[in-house]
């Protein structure tokens, strides 16, 4: 039994290296080539563009409701209860408007980059498969995880092959 449990163990350890040899693998920074694309500028000015789009209707609300608050705090000590609870709650209503703005305004901001990247995006993942079966790579590991990580803890410079990449994509570095 132990024989047959060696020889076993031995045959896999075998095939796992026969397979091990043909692969072929890299890394590339999707991160690097979308930094380096021309199209890349003009994102980030639509984007800039739309930001303050967004943040100047965000100042416009807040300068609305200060005012409307300096107004309130200077007649508040002529206002009848009634008249005062109902700028209260109008006041209320403002402050929560502009929460809601904020909000709403990063999650369309978010969603602007995204619809804006997933051309690139689409070109650069082409680009690496087109790489990948030029230089017969089996695998091509993405050296950007986001956060500052990588899934890559070591390799080789040679096994980038994100300059490839971009002069698929006709940019030279």
């Amino acid at each position: 039994m132990k024989r047959g449990l060696i020889l076993l163990t031995l045959f896999g350890f075998l095939a796992i290296q026969g397979m091990a040899q043909g692969l072929k693998i890299a890394y590339a920074s999707p991160n690097y080539i979308l930094a380096n694309m021309p199209e890349s500028k003009s994102i980030e000015a639509q984007l800039e563009t739309y930001g303050k789009q967004l943040e100047n209707q965000l100042q416009s609300k807040i300068q609305e409701f200060e005012q409307k608050y300096q107004a309130y705090e200077s007649g508040k000590g002529t206002m009848t209860e009634l008249v005062r609870a109902d700028k209260e709650k109008e006041l209320q209503t403002l402050q929560q408007s502009i929460q809601e703005f904020q909000a709403s305004a990063q999650s369309d901001l978010q969603k602007k980059e995204t619809e804006l990247l997933a051309p690139l995006v689409d070109k650069v993942n082409n680009a690496i498969k087109q790489v990948a079966a030029e230089k017969g790579y089996t695998y091509i590991f993405s050296a950007d995880a986001g956060m500052g990580a990588s899934f890559i803890l070591h390799a080789p410079e040679e096994d980038d092959v994100s300059d490839d990449v971009l002069a698929k994509l006709g940019i030279n570095k």
